[in-house]
């Protein structure tokens, strides 16, 4: 419609032509509307076609989202499992370090005492000693006296 108006207008600017000039004008106008045409199509079929591949670009670009949401997730949860796995190994490594200490403590305290207790025994040791020397001693004067107690007495018979 719109090429007849325009090729209507064309004949009334151009009243001198012939009118087999202007069908061959009409012609070239619609091979060039009809080109026109074409190019339009083909433009539209190129914008559909990116228009489709825009929307699978969408659908890939949030498949990938959704698999990054997944793997974050996935790697949240094992970085929590990990984390937790550490510190029930941490307590029980600290756990095991506060007993060594405890231990260590307790080992020194006996050492202390059994160093003590040698110190005593040295000492009842040396006492033992200078008893027993103390009691030989005793004994010696005890038989002494005896055998002079028993000289007296065997004098005083055979007087």
């Amino acid at each position: 419609m719109v090429t007849i108006f325009l090729f209507g207008l064309f004949i009334i600017s151009l009243g001198i032509l012939s009118f087999d000039v202007c069908l061959d004008q009409y012609s070239q106008a619609q091979e060039r509307h009809g080109t026109a045409e074409d190019r339009i199509q083909r433009l539209e079929a190129q914008v559909d076609e990116k228009n489709a591949e825009l929307v699978r670009l969408n659908q890939r670009l949030k498949m990938n989202e959704e698999h990054n949401t997944r793997l974050s997730s996935t790697v949240d949860k094992l970085l929590s499992e990990s984390n937790e796995r550490l510190q029930v190994h941490l307590k029980e490594r600290m756990h095991a370090l506060e007993e060594k200490n405890a231990l260590t403590q307790e080992l020194e305290k006996t050492r202390k005492i059994m160093e003590e207790q040698q110190c005593e025994k040295a000492e009842i040791v040396k006492e033992l000693s200078k008893a027993r020397l103390e009691i030989d001693n005793v004994k010696r004067q005890m038989l002494q006296q005896e055998i002079a107690f028993n000289i007296q007495q065997t004098d005083a018979l055979t007087r």
